[in-house]
C-alpha cells in the first residue's frame, strides 16, 4: 500500500503461474481493531506479464478511512481461474494530517518562575496516538528542526526527549508531529522559556 491522497496497491505477478495475469485486491478492516467500521474495497488490476507488477488505484469515492486499521490480500486471475489468496498484510492509511504534539520543558513550569538548576533542561515532545511516529523539533529557529523517531514500540504516542543547553535569555522550542506515512502536522507548536540567573519563565503554549 502506498500512503498517498489516492493510494494504490501493488503486487508482483507469479512468474510461472500464467503468461498474463490480473491481480484481485481485497481490503477489509483488521479484526483486532474496531476503528474501520464496515469499510471494504475489492478491485482487479489490468493484466500484466508474468513477473510484472499488478496495480490498482483506490478512488476517492472508496477512500480508505484515515487512521484506521485495515488489512489487504491479493490473488491472481489468468482470465479463467483464480489463484490462491495471499496472507493478510495489516496497515494504517495516513492520508489525513497529524495533530501537533504536546511539549514540555523540565524543570520549567508553565507561567511560573523556576530557579535555574545545574542540569540542562530536558525538552519532551509527545506525538499523538496512534499514528505519531516522530517529532521534528528544534530550538529558536523554526526552519532548523531535527527529527527524533519513536523507537520504543513504533506505535506512536511515546514521549520523545532531548536535552537543550540554551544561553541566557529568551528561547523558543518548536515541534511538529511526523506520522508513519511521513506527513507533517500543518502547524508547529512552540514553548517559550527564559534562562538565566535567578530562574526562568515558561510562557503559555501556543
Amino acid at each position: 500500500m502506498d500512503g498517498e491522497v489516492h493510494p494504490h496497491a501493488c503486487a508482483g505477478a507469479d512468474p510461472v503461474w500464467a503468461p498474463r495475469q490480473k491481480g484481485q485486491f481485497e481490503i477489509t478492516p483488521a479484526p483486532a481493531y474496531k476503528d474501520a467500521g464496515s469499510y471494504t474495497y475489492t478491485a482487479t488490476s489490468a493484466a500484466v506479464a508474468s513477473g510484472g507488477t499488478a496495480t490498482v488505484t483506490i478512488p476517492s469515492a472508496s477512500a480508505c478511512p484515515a487512521g484506521s486499521h485495515l488489512r489487504y490480500r491479493v490473488r491472481g486471475h489468468d482470465g479463467t481461474v483464480y489463484g490462491d489468496w495471499t496472507g493478510y498484510t495489516n496497515f494504517v492509511m495516513n492520508t489525513g494530517l497529524p495533530a501537533a504534539p504536546r511539549i514540555e520543558c523540565e524543570p520549567y513550569a508553565k507561567d511560573t518562575w523556576t530557579e535555574r538548576t545545574p542540569a540542562a533542561p530536558s525538552a519532551s515532545w509527545t506525538p499523538p496516538r496512534p499514528t505519531g511516529r516522530a517529532i521534528s523539533g528544534g530550538l529558536d529557529d523554526p526552519k532548523v528542526l531535527n527529527r527524533i523517531n519513536d523507537t520504543v514500540d513504533g506505535n506512536g504516542g511515546d514521549p520523545l526527549t532531548i536535552t537543550v543547553k540554551p544561553a541566557d535569555g529568551w528561547h523558543t522550542l518548536y515541534a511538529r508531529t511526523v506520522d508513519s506515512g511521513g506527513t507533517i502536522s500543518p502547524g508547529r507548536i512552540r514553548l517559550r522559556c527564559r534562562c538565566g540567573r535567578g530562574g526562568g519563565a515558561v510562557a503559555a503554549r501556543r
